[in-house]
């Protein structure tokens, strides 16, 4: 008799195939499209918006130029509201400040491939949990302008006005923005000071 343990067999995973997020895609789409569209839709969708990332922040005026039918254009609607939905619930089940990952992944759904800069105010309540947010504004393509003097007293003025708050007001979001660029680590305004500023 062999002293040889018996050989333990585990089954594989199947591997994914290259295409996995063309398949995911027509998955979908074959909901409401007939399978050979479903599958021609989520080729040319991935080609069109640079990936299966893409098509979901795509909003639903780029998916009909891009040509989807409206079905499936209000099935993937459907679904990214629902996967935002989760992000956010979970960004909620704890607060907001102390919690970066969920946050972080929460805005990452939202805003990582959408086709501008958005400003976006994040309601917090007194243990910072996310109670609501709103889209304030959006730009072009690299960036957002928000101004607190108010965009109509900038746009005729051409520049700042010289008002001491609200100077104050761009100099930190500046400083925020070059502290988080940089990879540092911030959990209010005054974190982001350079070292040495006042």
């Amino acid at each position: 008799m062999s002293t040889r343990p018996a050989a333990v067999f585990h089954r594989q995973p199947e591997p994914l195939p290259e295409d996995a997020d063309q398949v995911l895609l027509a998955s979908i789409l074959e909901r409401v499209l007939p399978r050979e569209a479903g599958r021609a839709a989520a080729v040319e969708m991935i080609a069109t918006f640079h990936g299966l990332a893409g098509v979901a922040a795509a909003d639903e005026a780029a998916l009909l130029r891009a040509g989807l039918e409206p079905g499936g254009v209000a099935e993937l609607v459907r679904i990214c509201a629902m996967a935002l939905a989760m992000t956010r619930a979970k960004a909620c089940d704890r607060p907001v400040l102390s919690s970066w990952t969920a946050l972080t992944a929460y805005l990452r759904a939202a805003l990582a491939h959408a086709p501008r800069e958005q400003f976006r105010t994040l309601y917090l309540d007194r243990r910072n949990i996310l109670m609501r947010e709103e889209c304030r504004g959006d730009g072009t393509v690299d960036h957002a302008p928000v101004y607190n003097a108010g965009p109509a007293r900038v746009a005729s003025l051409g520049r700042i006005p010289r008002i001491r708050e609200t100077e104050q007001y761009v100099e930190s979001v500046v400083e925020c923005f070059l502290a988080l660029s940089a990879g540092r680590v911030v959990m209010n305004a005054r974190q982001c000071r350079r070292e040495g500023a006042p």
